[in-house]
């Protein structure tokens, strides 16, 4: 087989294989965003990880009051389990803790009675502003990241007409989240997988340029009359890849 139709094939099958690893995963928790199911665990766990223990500590001195214990049917990633709490001032202001790879996150979550939401994540997370939602993330502490949500919370309540929800309980925290998936969860993912195709768009032009470059230079007669048909087969097979791309940006508007 000629080398150019290898190396066109090899093009195709790497488009496919970095769709599946940068856009996939993404796409994937859209879709599934609403049919997740959680479930109140209260009580029914071990005692937390340590680390997890020490930041559950750190939020109690913040003034905050522990609500519950949740866990989520990830699909195939398996269980996981998340911690709930909520300041003891006025109870409008909920934090999730989880667990992480390099340990624990926390996220602030305070949503209004329209079901605007401003949330501010600790570490990890997207800084976005929107009519209805005021994204922000602290990288520095979990003191910080509280002080943070608590001034964009003002700001944001100084523009928008709702007033803060209260929570007292864990089934008032489920009802939140599934408000949360439904309106604004595809929001907060459109950042990363902007980010994602923008990567799988900029490795396949630059896979599909030495491809075309290695047949202008490398096609020394007898032409092969097979690189013909793989080339349009395996061209459309990209521009199709790039329509999914556009059609998966556009339903990720949230």
């Amino acid at each position: 087989m000629n080398p150019a139709i290898i190396i066109f094939l090899l093009l195709v099958a790497t488009s496919f294989y970095l769709t599946r690893l940068l856009v996939w995963p993404f796409w994937r928790s859209m879709l599934n965003a609403e049919k997740r199911h959680t479930e109140d665990v209260s009580g029914s766990l071990e005692p937390p990880p340590e680390d997890i223990g020490l930041m559950l500590k750190e939020l109690i001195r913040l003034g905050f009051t522990r609500l519950g214990e949740e866990m989520t049917d990830l699909g195939k990633l398996g269980k996981g389990i998340s911690w709930h709490m909520v300041d003891n001032d006025t109870h409008t202001i909920a934090v999730e803790i989880a667990p992480y790879r390099d340990g624990p996150i926390a996220g602030f979550t305070t949503m209004l009675t329209d079901d605007a939401v401003v949330t501010t994540n600790c570490r990890i997370g997207e800084s976005f502003s929107t009519p209805n939602y005021r994204a922000d993330t602290c990288r520095t502490s979990i003191e910080d990241t509280l002080a943070l949500h608590r001034t964009n919370l003002e700001q944001f309540l100084l523009r928008h007409p709702g007033s803060p929800r209260t929570f007292s309980s864990m089934s008032e925290i489920l009802a939140m989240e599934r408000v949360y998936r439904a309106k604004h969860f595809r929001r907060f993912l459109r950042p990363p997988l902007v980010r994602s195709l923008l990567t799988a768009i900029a490795m396949n032009v630059a896979l599909a340029g030495a491809m075309i470059s290695y047949i202008i230079t490398q096609n020394a007669p007898p032409f092969n009359p097979l690189i013909v048909p793989v080339i349009l087969i395996g061209g459309t097979a990209l521009i199709l890849m790039f329509i999914l791309y556009a059609r998966i940006l556009h339903h990720s508007r949230g």
